[in-house]
């Protein structure tokens, strides 16, 4: 009996969910220990996908608060989804909505220590994915100097204005 069995390979495609948690479960009576990377990896990612959800009913500067405060929190020695949404999020149905997607989506723990290396090396390049799959991507400590993204009009579309000296089309 071991105390620990290492899975070194992702789970196959083709591989039925229900039948490998049930192996693991059942037959070896262990459980599956997410690490810090996918972790952190899955806060920065449905972050981002609940702002974009909820994007009716949150204000663009509640959003900007909350996706700084990730960002800030995945470099930091820890990281709590619970203090960083009862900082940031005035709602109390908004603050259980958005744990409950990271929940949901498979974060096992609500504090964690996140993985720094990982998030220093997504931290250096931002990018803008605007419709029909068009991309603005940059060093992060420069991006903000070149790309303005103005207010939010009445029909919801945003302007990114960019300025820059030099121009050339790949």
């Amino acid at each position: 009996r071991y105390d620990i069995v290492f899975r070194n390979q992702p789970a196959s495609k083709d591989e039925d969910p229900d039948t490998a948690a049930m192996w693991l479960e059942a037959f070896l009576e262990a459980y599956e220990v997410v690490p810090p990377r996918r972790m952190t990896q899955l806060v920065v990612k449905e972050t981002e996908n609940w702002i974009a959800q909820n994007a009716e009913h949150i204000d663009e500067q509640a959003a900007a608060k909350l996706r700084n405060a990730v960002r800030t929190m995945v470099q930091s020695d820890e990281i709590d989804v619970e203090a960083i949404a009862e900082h940031v999020l005035a709602n109390e149905i908004q603050r259980e909505d958005y744990i409950g997607i990271l929940l949901d989506k498979g974060l096992t723990e609500t504090s964690f220590v996140p993985d720094r290396d990982w998030a220093e090396r997504a931290s250096r390049k931002t990018t803008y994915l605007c419709d029909g799959g068009v991309q603005v991507s940059g060093p992060s400590d420069v991006i903000d100097d070149v790309v303005q993204i103005l207010p939010k009009t009445a029909d919801r579309k945003t302007r990114l204005v960019i300025e820059t000296r030099k121009f050339c089309q790949k």
